[in-house]
């Protein structure tokens, strides 16, 4: 079984993560991907105003539905503090023990992949989807951190070919707070 894990805040999710995630399922042939809205995103913090968990649980089934092979997960919305990409990876290793598992990342998260809090632990139970967002430089970002991920953590790294979708979720509460 091959099951893939797309965690994120999708604070609101948009047509860009679908069109990834419906990729990432295609190209990896994904059995089952789990779409997992976040806790408390260690990286960034929520901006004021934000819908609760439970919006954003409601909104990733709604956003993601379409896609026959995803299942909403809120077990990241269950833990309490950070949401730590290696207790999911962890805890989906634990349930699915055979399993494929993929961890699927847009390019912003792959440049800083290795920084992440046990990212040994993560590369060792998980591959690597990654797609394009359309940043500038992420053609040279992907020619660097593939190979550096590959050589230190002996990673496998896949890079999805999808035209990136210019889309924000930034961009899309900006013009909703107008």
């Amino acid at each position: 079984m091959r099951i893939g894990i797309y965690g994120g805040t999708f604070n609101p999710p948009h047509v860009g993560h679908v069109h990834a995630a419906e990729e990432a399922g295609r190209v990896l042939n994904l059995d089952k991907l789990l779409i997992i809205p976040d806790n408390l995103p260690p990286h960034k913090e929520l901006p004021e105003g934000s819908p609760t968990n439970t919006q954003r649980l409601e909104m990733a089934k709604l956003a993601f539905g379409s896609i026959p092979c995803a299942e909403i997960s809120d077990m990241e919305l269950r833990r309490d503090g950070k949401s730590y990409s290696v207790d999911t990876v962890r805890q989906v290793h634990a349930q699915y023990p055979d399993a494929e598992l993929w961890l699927l990342i847009g390019s912003d998260m792959l440049k800083i992949l290795h920084l992440w809090h046990e990212p040994e632990t993560i590369l060792r139970l998980a591959k690597v989807g990654t797609f394009s967002r359309g940043d500038a430089g992420e053609d040279t970002m992907f020619s660097e951190m593939i190979p550096l991920l590959r050589s230190n953590f002996k990673a496998e790294v896949v890079q999805i070919p999808i035209a990136p979708m210019k889309a924000a979720s930034s961009e899309i509460r900006r013009v909703l707070e107008k």
